[in-house]
């Protein structure tokens, strides 16, 4: 199944710090680990209604593609550049996952995710709702597809060069599914009822919805 690296985070320092930090992420970042082996494709978000400022997310061919040398090496040889920008993450949750569903294809123009809280060990609850679910949700105008992310903890742990940098822990969430659409009003008319439907399935929502602007992506090759 499809590997997923999810990185949620702020930007301390003020306006300076996030032209530093988006030039960063677009010129380097990004195109650095989409070239690592396993890795396939990165895309980057800004909030238009979350939590948190920035999204970025990966594929990868296998989730342990997280823990493969060539990975591991990055993380403990991060780049100058790197090192400068770092210390300035904040509010950062990142977390390895696998995708086990997915529905509809390509890529939006936007994004709203729904973090889905204490899930089990297995994907069974959201399966057992899934067709249902991603049905009613497709059938919203302007959504493109719609997919879930099953966390993985002991990938997502790290004690590496780069993760220190940032100072104190990483939280992590333990599912989410995310939804893809043409633009970010259509998603903004959907969120509240995509919420509902998810609460109506039995499934508990860990905080807010959270609406994305596409803003980069980068492929392998």
């Amino acid at each position: 199944m499809t590997g997923i690296l999810a990185v949620f985070n702020d930007v301390a320092g003020g306006a300076t710090a996030e032209i530093e930090f988006n030039n960063w992420y677009n010129q380097q970042h990004l195109l650095e680990r989409v070239g690592v082996p396993g890795f396939t494709t990165g895309y980057r978000y800004r909030a238009v209604d979350a939590h948190h400022r920035y999204f970025a997310w990966y594929e990868t061919v296998w989730p342990t593609v997280m823990r493969s040398a060539d990975y591991i090496d990055r993380l403990e040889d991060p780049t100058t550049w790197t090192a400068r920008v770092m210390p300035g993450f904040t509010n950062m949750v990142r977390t390895v996952a696998t995708r086990t569903l997915r529905a509809g294809e390509g890529t939006g123009a936007a994004a709203a995710t729904f973090r889905i809280a204490a899930m089990s060990g297995t994907n069974t609850d959201f399966d057992s709702v899934a067709e249902e679910l991603f049905a009613d949700v497709l059938a919203r105008d302007g959504v493109t597809s719609a997919e879930y992310w099953l966390a993985d903890q002991d990938l997502s742990a790290t004690d590496t060069t780069e993760s220190r940098m940032r100072g104190g822990r990483d939280s992590t969430f333990d599912g989410l599914m995310m939804i893809q659409g043409m633009d970010t009003e259509s998603l903004q008319v959907s969120v509240a009822s995509v919420e509902r439907s998810l609460i109506k399935q039995g499934l508990q929502l860990d905080g807010k919805a959270g609406i994305w602007q596409l803003l980069f992506t980068a492929h392998r090759g």
